[in-house]
């Protein structure tokens, strides 16, 4: 009768063991897969972040190229700056497009107030704030310095 009853505790045992293991095996396993799935989502998101960043890089640098050629134009051309936006205008919106750019960079960096391009006179020929286009800053600090190094005014 004692073995009886020992082998019968012994087999509820082994029965109870198995599925235990088994139970555990499978919430491990889930935990697991819970684990690799998140860090996959992780990563994806960090590619993900990345690539935007890389893309408003380019779109900077591409709206930069236009704001350089524009200026190279200006440059090449036999008129000063205010003619030569004034001669171009019309024909081809070349100072809408221009300001628009303006904006685009200056909407990219909230800590900047304004941007604007003055020719080598110190009148200012395209701005973010359109107002202020045709005003003379020949006489303002970063302006003279400018025309001897890169200077940047805080505000």
């Amino acid at each position: 009768l004692f073995v009886i009853f020992l082998t019968t505790s012994m087999a509820a045992l082994l029965v109870i063991g198995v599925a235990a293991y088994f139970a555990a095996r499978n919430m491990l396993s889930q935990s697991i897969m819970e684990g690799y799935t998140s860090i996959a989502q992780k990563m994806e998101e960090a590619v993900i972040s990345e690539l935007d960043g890389a893309y408003a890089t380019q779109a900077l640098v591409a709206k930069n190229r236009f704001i350089v050629e524009t200026i190279e134009k200006i440059t090449k051309s036999n008129l000063n700056a205010s003619d030569f936006f004034k001669e171009y205008t019309d024909s081809s919106g070349l100072t809408k497009e221009l300001i628009l750019q303006l904006k685009e960079l200056q909407a990219a960096d909230s800590s900047v107030s304004e941007c604007f391009i003055m020719d080598m006179s110190g009148k200012i020929i395209a701005s973010t704030l359109e107002n202020q286009i045709g005003e003379d800053r020949s006489a303002d600090d970063y302006f003279n310095r400018g025309q001897k190094e890169l200077h940047l005014k805080d505000v």
